[in-house]
C-alpha cells in the first residue's frame, strides 16, 4: 500500500509541476474544465459498471480466496497495489483543478488529510466488519 501511495504521490507532484507553468493562462481554464469532465466521467463510469455487475463482490471474493489458497503473494500484492494506486490517481484527478486556485502546500495537506481519513475509515470498516463476522459465526 505504501508503494502505491508513494507512486501516486509522485504522479500527482509531477502533474502539478507540469501544469503549474500554465497558471493564469487560457490553458488553465481549459485544463480545469477537462479535469472536471474527466472526474465526472470516471465517477459515472464506475457507477454504471458497478450497477451492471451485481455479482462483482462475489467474483472478487472468489478470486482473492483462490489467490490465498494458492499462496500467490504476487497476485494479492498486485491486487492491493492496483486498487490503492487507482484510487490515489482518482484523487489526483479530482484535486487537479484546484492546483490553480490553492496554495500547493495547502493542497498537499488536503490530500494527506484525505489519505489519513481514508485509512482511518478503512480500518473502522475492517474492524466493524470483522466484529460483525464474528457475531454471525
Amino acid at each position: 500500500m505504501l508503494s502505491a501511495g508513494l507512486s501516486s504521490f509522485h504522479a500527482g507532484i509531477s502533474v502539478h509541476l507540469i501544469i503549474d507553468d500554465y497558471a493564469g493562462s487560457s490553458v488553465e481554464t481549459l485544463f480545469a474544465g477537462i479535469s472536471y469532465f474527466l472526474a465526472f466521467g470516471m465517477l459515472a463510469y464506475m457507477a454504471v459498471w458497478i450497477n451492471k455487475n451485481p455479482t462483482l463482490q462475489e467474483e472478487l471474493h472468489l478470486k482473492v480466496n483462490s489467490a490465498i489458497e494458492k499462496e500467490s503473494r504476487f497476485a494479492i500484492t498486485g491486487f492491493v497495489f492496483l486498487a490503492v494506486f487507482r484510487e490515489d490517481l482518482e484523487m489526483v484527478v479530482f484535486l487537479l483543478p484546484f492546483t490553480f486556485i490553492t496554495n500547493p502546500v495547502l493542497l498537499a495537506l488536503q490530500g494527506v488529510l484525505g489519505v489519513i481519513l481514508g485509512v482511518v475509515f478503512g480500518c473502522l470498516i475492517y474492524v466493524c466488519g470483522k466484529n460483525e463476522l464474528k457475531t454471525l459465526l
